[in-house]
Parts: structure tokens; C-alpha cells; sequence
């Protein structure tokens, strides 16, 4: 799975399928949302499960949020919040990585993640964040759509690299 979905501004997708459902994720759900942050990453599945362990223990203490979407019993995307105080960030709740696997891309599911985290989000505060890579324009535009604007470019953020770009942080006021 490539890291970043294609940029293809142009093409329109097909409407959510019939029966897809989102929901706080479950330890059960441990195994497919590894699969899907492995094979989208170039990880292995044990060091994707040590990261969705981190995600499910800061959920008990209520600074994260996983959300899932599933289709016909299986999760086919999900979508990380959480709270974050890192130097040379501001303090708040940041969306974290949206992931749809490559068949079901393009259907609206990542668009559902997102307003359903930022509802989660607004219920705890009034500004949301994210960081991205430049390169990635499909989650750029996404943000984008629900009102989304830079803050700063050229970002660090101690224990990742925006490997082939620079990393942009963007904003969204929900007073």
C-alpha cells in the first residue's frame, strides 16, 4: 500500500458502500487495524501493534481516539485523534493518520473519519490540529473541504521525518 493515496484531484469516487459503519475501536480490532498501518507504513504488524497498544492505553485515559470503519464485518479504515503536547507544537488535539485500504479509497470513508473525529474533537475543545507531509495532497485537500488552513511549514516533530518533504501544520478553529 503506497503511504499516500494517489493524487487525482479530478476523479470522483462512488458513495460510501451500503451497511458501512464507524465506531470507537475495540481491542479485537487489534489485528486488521495492524494489518492496515503495516502494510500502509512498510512496518512490520508487531511494531504496528505496539503503536495501536500506545493508542488503546491513552483511549482508556480518554487522550485518544480510535475510530474504525468496517464494512461486511471487517475494518477497512480508521482514523487516529489524540492529544498532544510536543515541543514546537501547539498544545491541543491533533487528527492522527487516516487510513483506507486502496479497494475502498475514494468511497467517502475517510471524509466520514474525519468530521466524526473532529465531532469527538469539538466535544473537548475548540481548535483542532493535523500535520502532513507536503507531498500528501489528498489529505491536504480533505482537510482542506472541512475548513483546515496552514499555521506553519516546514515543521519538526521529534521521531518522525517527512521524508521527501517538509512538514506543514494546519489548524481548524470549531468555536
Amino acid at each position: 500500500m503506497a503511504l499516500f493515496a494517489d493524487y487525482e484531484p479530478l476523479r470522483h469516487g462512488t458513495p460510501p458502500p451500503a451497511g458501512l459503519t464507524t465506531r470507537p475501536a475495540v481491542a479485537a480490532d487489534g489485528p486488521e487495524l495492524a494489518a492496515l498501518r503495516a502494510a500502509r507504513d512498510g512496518i512490520s504488524e508487531a511494531a504496528a501493534t505496539t503503536i495501536f497498544d500506545r493508542h488503546f492505553t491513552q483511549a482508556q485515559d480518554g487522550t485518544s481516539l480510535i475510530l474504525v470503519a468496517s464494512f461486511e464485518g471487517r475494518v477497512v479504515g480508521y482514523g487516529v485523534a489524540e492529544r498532544l503536547v510536543r515541543v514546537g507544537l501547539p498544545e491541543g488535539w491533533y487528527l492522527g493518520g487516516v487510513v483506507v485500504e486502496p479497494p475502498r479509497r475514494r468511497r467517502g470513508i475517510g471524509a466520514r473519519l474525519t468530521s466524526e473525529r473532529l465531532a469527538w474533537i469539538a466535544a473537548r475543545a475548540r481548535q483542532a490540529y493535523y500535520f502532513v507531509n507536503e507531498r500528501n495532497r489528498a489529505s491536504i485537500d480533505l482537510h482542506a473541504r472541512v475548513g483546515f488552513r496552514e499555521l506553519a511549514r516546514d515543521i519538526r516533530v521529534a521521531g518522525l521525518s517527512f521524508a521527501g518533504g517538509v512538514g506543514l501544520l494546519f489548524g481548524l478553529d470549531l468555536a
